[in-house]
């Protein structure tokens, strides 16, 4: 968000990280740190970012869904985010996860454990287990 962003920045500052760069991957990858990594992580973590491979929310990727894309109606995010709250309570460990709001499966082209592919008609996302499937 716009907000994390501007924290990321100050977090620099405060450090004095001259390079920060954000990958493809949606991570942020800091160059060149002389610090104490252990308390950038948790100022990371407290602007509300992943910090940890254990985090509930690593491994899901949604597409922008109907938040940006002519090409659906159906809300992405909030699958996406129902997806993370379920992973939190202990109800779905299921690996990797990509929501797509449509066949063209926007957010990623890395193989993932399950696959939410919305319905033409938008009126649901149905479950594909292997990436292999989704051609």
């Amino acid at each position: 968000s716009p907000a994390q962003l501007r924290d990321v920045a100050r977090i620099c500052r405060a450090h004095e990280l001259g390079e920060v760069s954000v990958t493809p991957w949606r991570s942020i990858m800091f160059v060149n740190v002389e610090v104490n990594t252990v308390l950038l992580a948790a100022r990371i973590a407290a602007a509300g970012l992943v910090t940890s491979a254990a985090d509930p929310s690593h491994g899901v990727v949604a597409c922008i869904g109907r938040a940006g894309c002519w090409q659906t109606e159906l809300d992405t995010l909030a699958e996406a985010a129902d997806a993370i709250a379920d992973r939190s309570a202990g109800a779905h460990q299921l690996g990797s996860l990509h929501v797509s709001g449509c066949a063209k499966s926007c957010a990623t082209t890395e193989p993932v454990d399950v696959l939410l592919l919305g319905r033409d008609d938008s009126s649901g996302f149905d479950i594909v287990r292997a990436a292999a499937e989704r051609s």
